[in-house]
């Protein structure tokens, strides 16, 4: 079942467990530490969210994705669709086509149907459940705003330091960077209280969608777990309105297990 998980959860390219054994940082943030970022912090005007990003966008996406971890090394393929930021779909297939498994998640639940073991999982998309069932947190936000490469937060709600086209949110633990160039979002990393990047993304290769820039190559480092996630975006496109009903089915034959 992990390595179904491992599957699932590394398209959904989230967030790497935070350990705080390694306290060594790397280039970007001891050059950050260095120069003390000169510190020049704007008010950011909260409608750039709107202009810049397909936030509200609903977006057809078709993914062809590697996964390398210590010990695991898949591709698969995904079509997956994101309806604003309120819910998405994704149905994933492997070698030959075979399809491995559908995913379905809103703010308030995921529904998963595991091909592999017949097995559907149901329950509140939190960091706390996804850890019970692949050992890597993530959340509904972070899901979406990687794929559709938007802030993970509103853009108004970030500190714009001028001198490094650099905007820093600060969470109660963690600190994440996001840099913005050309009217798009070039680079998103978070850390964890000692500086130790959980994730690092790189986006390029951008494709125009309503105006707006969407990466269509989007590249996920995980230093402390040794793992990378490719994507690559072959066709996206923009939905006038996201498939009705946007749901996954339990098969009558799946088990059904609640992850709460």
């Amino acid at each position: 079942m992990k390595h179904f998980f491992l599957i699932i959860l590394s398209i959904i390219l989230l967030s790497a467990c935070a350990t705080t054994t390694n306290k060594k940082q790397n280039d970007y943030t001891s050059n950050i530490e260095q120069k003390k970022y000169s510190k020049n912090i704007i008010t950011i005007d909260s409608t750039l969210d709107s202009t810049l990003f397909v936030i509200n966008d609903n977006i057809f996406l078709r993914a062809s994705i590697s996964i390398k971890f210590p010990n695991q090394n898949h591709s698969v393929s995904a079509n997956i669709e994101i309806a604003g930021i309120d819910s998405i779909l994704i149905k994933i297939t492997a070698f030959l086509g075979i399809s491995v498994g559908q995913l379905y998640a809103n703010k308030n639940e995921f529904l998963m149907n595991n091909n592999l073991e017949s097995i559907t999982y149901t329950g509140t998309p939190t960091e706390e459940n996804i850890m019970k069932t692949a050992l890597i947190p993530l959340s509904f936000s972070d899901l979406v705003s990687i794929l559709k490469s938007i802030p993970p937060q509103n853009i108004s709600n970030y500190n714009y330091i001028d001198n490094f086209n650099l905007f820093e949110y600060k969470y109660t633990n963690k600190t994440e960077h996001i840099f913005i160039n050309d009217n798009s979002i070039s680079k998103l990393i978070r850390m964890d209280k000692y500086g130790n990047e959980i994730f690092y993304v790189n986006y390029n290769d951008y494709a125009i969608i309503n105006s707006k820039k969407i990466a269509k190559k989007i590249s996920i480092r995980f230093p402390q777990q040794n793992g990378n996630i490719e994507i690559s975006y072959s066709d996206i496109k923009s939905k006038d309105l996201p498939t009705s009903p946007m749901k996954i089915v339990k098969p009558k034959s799946y088990k059904l297990q609640n992850i709460e």
